[in-house]
């Protein structure tokens, strides 16, 4: 049962369509340990498109962002294990994947000012209250991950890969 801490209610949880990219999906690695929170995110980005990855906590995603570095990684703040704040800062601070755009989700947010202190003290690139906007959400990932791409691609880097076949991250 969804714990209402996790969606707007007023936002619809179905993916508008998508329109056409070119080049492979973009990857997104989701951390999140609240489990439905965590598939109606995935969901809804893969509606978008977007291949997802996932982790139920920090120090696992620390370990698939050094093993294959997603194009956007979104994360929530309270983590077990290692905080969505403390695996930020370890990609900020890593030679080769400190560029990598981080979306942060928090419940313990509450309002705008907060918001920005926190985007600012961690150097994400977008922090969403929950109840999350998927609609926002989703659009930014795409935005942030298209320009990521992008970037990458004028250093000759190869973008990011999806997970091996039957292999879940998480």
């Amino acid at each position: 049962m969804m714990s209402g801490i996790g969606v707007a209610p007023m936002v619809s949880t179905k993916a508008p369509a998508k329109p056409a990219e070119a080049g492979p999906p973009l990857v997104v690695l989701l951390v999140e340990d609240e489990e439905e929170i965590r598939a109606l995110v995935r969901r809804y980005l893969e509606g978008h498109g977007i291949t997802v990855r996932e982790a139920s906590n920090g120090e696992t995603a620390w370990g698939e962002m050094l093993r294959q570095t997603p194009d956007v990684l979104v994360t929530d703040v309270q983590l077990p294990r290692l905080s969505g704040r403390e695996l930020t800062d370890r990609v900020r601070k890593h030679n080769n994947i400190g560029t990598t755009p981080v979306v942060l989700m928090s419940a313990s947010l509450l309002n705008a000012r907060e918001e920005a202190a926190m985007k600012a003290d961690t150097k994400a690139d977008a922090v969403f209250r929950k109840p999350l906007a998927l609609r926002d959400v989703a659009a930014t990932v795409l935005e942030l991950g298209r320009s990521h791409r992008r970037a990458q691609a004028q250093k000759g880097a190869p973008p990011a890969a999806a997970p091996p076949p039957g292999r879940p991250a998480a």
